[in-house]
């Protein structure tokens, strides 16, 4: 019988857990468990930690920090009673107060620990020497996943203790085994992780996925039966963090033809109740903040704030569009305080992203060469042959014409860099497996949700062996055939992926040619 389990969450967003009474719970016919932070194995191999305490919230530990923070599973022979009998789990909470936003965080100097600023060029001595200045601040809202599928995960126990077979709708097939293994306290071996196809992630499932198998792992070896849990949307969307709010405070000193002379900012973002990957995302705010212009100084500045929330994840973009909308609304407000100073003969808002764009042989703000550069042509081709504007002259006539339904257009160029910040991450494997029928089975290291990496991925092999694509196959993701992946994210996994697949598929290729052609003494294989 496949038992069904369901969390018990926090309903504090900042407390002491002074005492939990499941009992009421476990009264109920059909209840089988329940488990908490007192059924993980010590989480020590060799005396280095297998699951970061800072990141990891399988279950909370005397104090929860976010409103849906796991504090203990119930399981159940169906779903609706592992729910009715979560919600009769008793806690017992003693109050803190709470960290709610970006402002309470500065109030109460509340931020995870984080020290990365991004420099170039002499910036006080630019802003000295700029014939204007302008200050302003710009806050971007958070953003919610909003996947199809919500979590989903079945954990089903081996023949031994901390064998554990994990079916997962997660981006991070190494990250969930290793957590699993940590909650169990065995070695990540015994731990295969696999995933068939999700139904959406956009970054919502590299991180809360990995938590949850280790929350059901637990539960599975205790009971020694498979256990699954299936979140509802609203489960889903109360205990998932969402896209990372950012809060810029920057100040610009600029010419009269609005070219950028210096530009000073400080972006905080809202980490959450743990720092999660939100370093990352503010790296990456931090060095994609000067978007496709060319800021002949800059310095960057990023905190984290520490709140009461449930913790801020990946989401499409990573950091980067709220970063650039900050900048973007930057050059709006330089165009306008010009046009304020004078009048008729300043440069538009086009003309001041038009005159600061990256061009070919600059650096960016960290220091990387582009050794190519299309930026401005294309900007002028796009001008040029999209009648910018006619379209725009069209629209003001609109708008004048109407008073309740307004048009808007914008142009907006966009860099964005395509990798892992952290380097070890930029690589993936492939497992390719060719039967005596022809017929071909490709493992790799990403996850398919949709974005079409599987049929990329058997493409490349069916072009590189020469067969048609209906003779390659692809069954799932597995930790145990490919294994210490990357996540499937940052915009690289058909690249990742499709290069691993590639390079496998070449090696056997040459394995089957001939070195000499056949002869009596050395005949062609049946």
């Amino acid at each position: 019988m496949l038992f069904q389990a369901a969390m018990v969450r926090s309903t504090s967003p900042h407390a002491r857990v002074r005492n939990i009474d499941p009992s009421a719970a476990l009264a109920i016919p059909g209840v089988r468990g329940y488990f908490d932070h007192r059924d993980l194995a010590d989480r020590t191999l060799k005396g280095k930690e297998r699951v970061e305490d800072d990141k990891d919230h399988v279950f909370a530990d005397g104090l929860v920090t976010c409103v849906g923070q796991a504090i203990g599973i119930i399981v159940a022979d169906s779903r609706s009673l592992a729910k009715r009998a979560a919600d009769l789990v008793v806690i017992t909470y003693e109050e803190l107060e709470p960290c709610l936003d970006i402002d309470d965080a500065i109030r109460m100097d509340r931020f995870h620990k984080y020290d990365h600023v991004v420099c170039n060029g002499n910036v006080d001595s630019a802003m000295k020497a700029a014939p204007n200045v302008l200050e302003g601040e710009m806050k971007v809202g958070a953003q919610e996943h909003f996947y199809l599928e919500p979590h989903a995960l079945l954990a089903i126990p081996g023949e031994t203790y901390g064998e554990m077979h994990i079916v997962s709708c997660t981006q991070c097939v190494t990250k969930s085994a290793k957590c699993v293994a940590g909650c169990l306290g065995v070695n990540e071996a015994k731990v295969k992780v696999v995933v068939k196809r999700l139904g959406g992630g956009f970054g919502g499932k590299e991180t809360l996925s990995i938590y949850r198998s280790g929350a059901i792992s637990v539960a599975a070896a205790k009971l020694g039966r498979a256990v699954r849990i299936q979140m509802s949307r609203e489960e889903d969307m109360a205990i998932s963090g969402q896209s990372h709010p950012f809060w810029g405070s920057w100040k610009v000193g600029f010419k009269d033809d609005g070219s950028i002379e210096g530009v000073d900012v400080t972006m905080y973002n809202n980490g959450g109740s743990t720092i999660c990957c939100s370093n990352v995302v503010m790296d990456r705010g931090l060095a994609h903040f000067h978007n496709a212009y060319h800021f002949p100084n800059i310095r960057a500045v990023g905190k984290i704030a520490w709140t009461n929330l449930a913790s801020n994840t990946a989401f499409r973009g990573f950091g980067v569009p709220q970063s650039a909308l900050i900048c973007e609304d930057m050059m709006t407000r330089v165009a306008a305080m010009l046009e304020r100073k004078l009048g008729p003969t300043a440069p538009s808002v086009d003309d001041v992203r038009r005159i600061n764009l990256s061009k070919e042989g600059q650096r960016t703000p960290y220091g990387q060469l582009i050794p190519q550069c299309h930026l401005p042509r294309l900007w002028d081709e796009i001008n040029e042959t999209g009648d910018i504007e006619g379209r725009r002259q069209a629209i003001t006539e609109f708008n004048k014409a109407h008073r309740w339904t307004k048009r808007g257009m914008a142009t907006i160029p966009t860099m964005y860099g395509i990798n892992f910040p952290v380097k070890y991450l930029n690589q993936a494997g492939a497992q390719v497996l060719v039967y005596c029928d022809g017929s071909v089975l490709v493992t790799h290291a990403g996850t398919e949700m949709g974005q079409g990496l599987h049929t990329k991925c058997i493409q490349v092999a069916a072009q590189v062996f020469g067969i048609p694509v209906a003779d390659v196959h692809i069954a799932e993701t597995a930790s145990d055939r490919v294994h210490n992946t990357s996540p499937t994210a940052a915009s690289v996994g058909s690249d990742l992926n499709g290069m691993a697949t590639l390079d496998a598929c070449e090696q056997i290729q040459a394995r089957l040619r001939y070195e000499n052609p056949p002869s009596a003494h050395c005949p062609s294989p049946c």
